[in-house]
């Protein structure tokens, strides 16, 4: 009889923790680990295996995912275009860009990362943040 009243229970709780999780909408705080670009035979191969599903962008933080977008691989391929606003045409619709366009503290974000930046990736920040004030702009 206790086996009978156990399960249910036990059933129960789990669900419930379940909802509270979704309710809370609780996020990850860590950015997406993407495969070593060097195994790929091609450039094509490499850019679908980095692109992040859309599920886990979304269950970032803003602060995930503006990291996830500054380690992307292909990043350097914004200074290959002719301008940074033909480069961001490109990249915008991948899962991890238009997560972080959807959110509305992604450029507070961005500046508070690119304070602590590195010369180097500084670039990279300031290009970003420039296309995404003027996509919201538009």
């Amino acid at each position: 009889m206790k086996k009978r009243t156990v399960l249910p229970l036990v059933l129960l709780v789990c669900a419930t923790v379940i909802l509270c999780c979704r309710a809370a909408n609780w996020k990850s705080d860590k950015p997406f680990v993407y495969p070593d670009i060097q195994t790929f035979n091609s450039s094509n191969a490499g850019k679908r295996a980095c692109r992040v599903p859309e599920e886990v962008a979304k269950n970032m933080t803003t602060r995930a995912l503006v990291e996830t977008v500054m380690n992307y691989p292909y990043l350097v391929d914004m200074y290959a275009f002719d301008s940074i606003d033909l480069w961001f045409k490109g990249v915008r619709n991948l899962p991890m860009m238009a997560e972080l366009c959807a959110r509305p503290d992604c450029l507070a974000v961005l500046r508070a990362e690119a304070l602590k930046a590195e010369n180097d990736d500084l670039g990279y920040y300031i290009n970003l943040i420039l296309c995404l004030e003027r996509a919201a702009q538009k």
